[in-house]
């Protein structure tokens, strides 16, 4: 999963993404200067004001959208029920907006598991239930809490805690309405249930 997040840590809301590699003769190959290369994205209803970004890898974990500011070889444009994009790059490239809290504000999710979930044997998620948004929240090991990037508020949020320990699978999803907060973080308990790898893929598929 190519998480929403842009290189200034703003979340982005990605209509599309994909990932291209060509290689000869063992060798990686480039986009010649000049070129782009084009796609088509079906979407029924697509969005105006769309921006590109290529992906960039911080580490094995960690993941940002950085923009793209050649617009003449880098660009998207709504057509009939679909996405017509171009690219200079290759690697991971995703169109889409960097979220707008408005004048409602913004707040971060603070989730907190019990005392044997930690970050080394578990990874929590968010889903938007009204975007075209996931991020991986961060493991504050100190705080022993996940924690997302800031969200708009008055978001119905589907959080994800997936968890193996000694072979046994782990799940917990609560959904919330992110809400104003003096200090900014919203607080969230949760605690997974032993589940099934079959209960895990079916509520993955379900997303």
């Amino acid at each position: 999963i190519r998480m929403g997040v842009s290189s200034d840590n703003i979340l982005l809301s990605n209509e599309a993404a994909i990932f291209t590699r060509f290689t000869q003769y063992q060798r990686e190959l480039s986009v010649r200067n000049g070129s782009s290369l084009r796609f088509s994205f079906p979407e029924p209803q697509p969005r105006q004001g769309l921006s590109m970004y290529e992906g960039s890898s911080v580490s094995s974990f960690r993941h940002h959208w950085d923009p793209l500011t050649d617009s003449l070889l880098n660009s998207i444009y709504p057509a009939n029920q679909s996405y017509q994009v171009g690219t200079n790059k290759t690697g991971w490239v995703a169109a889409g907006t960097v979220l707008n809290p408005g004048s409602s504000g913004e707040v971060s999710l603070s989730v907190a598991l019990p005392s044997n979930y930690t970050n080394a044997n578990s990874l929590v998620y968010l889903v938007s239930e009204q975007m075209p948004l996931v991020q991986a929240l961060q493991g504050d090991q100190a705080q022993r809490r996940f924690r997302s990037g800031l969200l708009p508020v008055n978001q119905s949020i589907r959080l994800i805690v997936l968890s193996k320990q000694d072979n046994i699978y782990f799940m917990g999803t609560q959904t919330v309405i992110t809400q104003p907060s003096s200090t900014g973080v919203q607080q969230v308990n949760i605690i997974p249930v032993i589940s099934s790898l079959q209960q895990v893929n079916a509520m993955l598929d379900g997303l």
